[in-house]
């Protein structure tokens, strides 16, 4: 009866074009949600991969920084301890060799190589130098053998000095003194800065990162 009293316009409003508009409509928000849902989606992966490719980035970086350290380590201990220019020269190579590099360093303990009074001789400079470490000795088991008594009946003995290249005393007078830490120590720290000449300056090896090596 509603409809019979509606006219023709209304009629056609009402059961054509009305509903036409609300599933054009549900159409358009269905549309919308699922294009929501896959730009989500779309990012969410983009950033898996952008963190991916950082993830790897920083291993690459890692492997190489942990690959150069060993390099210097086993070039120090096949031959290069105590060749302290050559040394010096490795240094600077590895960081030129890697540019993602801030720095690259040498820290030896203090006289690991039995150079540092050499080298500071060699520069024209008197180190002052301490007193070498004393190791205490236990004393033997059982009663004591006949004849003279033994070092390690002795209270104390002196620590060697490491053993060193005697060629490598040529080169001391031409190590940079800002390799040398305290009385010779050989700290030497290459980082880049571009105020330098080349890039590269060298310092001696002070509280970095809190590092310990602080000359």
């Amino acid at each position: 009866m509603l409809l019979s009293t509606l006219g023709i316009r209304n009629r056609l409003f009402l059961l054509g074009i009305l509903p036409s508009l609300l599933i054009i409509a549900a159409v358009i928000v269905a549309n919308v949600l699922q294009s929501k849902a896959v730009l989500l989606a779309l990012s969410r992966e983009m950033v898996l991969d952008r963190a991916r490719v950082i993830a790897t980035e920083i291993d690459r970086g890692t492997l190489e920084a942990v690959t150069a350290a060993k390099v210097m380590a086993l070039a120090a201990q096949n031959g290069l301890l105590g060749r302290r220019l050559d040394s010096l020269r490795l240094t600077r190579d590895v960081l030129e060799e890697f540019p993602r590099f801030i720095g690259a360093y040498y820290g030896y303990e203090p006289d690991a190589d039995g150079l540092d009074v050499a080298a500071m001789t060699a520069l024209g400079i008197t180190p002052t130098m301490p007193t070498m470490p004393t190791m205490p000795i236990m004393p033997t088991m059982g009663p004591p053998a006949d004849g003279p008594q033994t070092t390690a009946q002795s209270a104390v003995v002196q620590l060697p000095k490491p053993s060193a290249d005697p060629a490598a005393n040529e080169s001391l007078g031409s190590l940079p003194l800002q390799a040398l830490g305290v009385n010779g120590r050989f700290i030497p720290y290459m980082f880049r800065d571009r105020a330098a000449d080349g890039g590269i300056r060298l310092t001696p090896l002070v509280l970095m990162d809190g590092l310990y090596y602080e000359g």
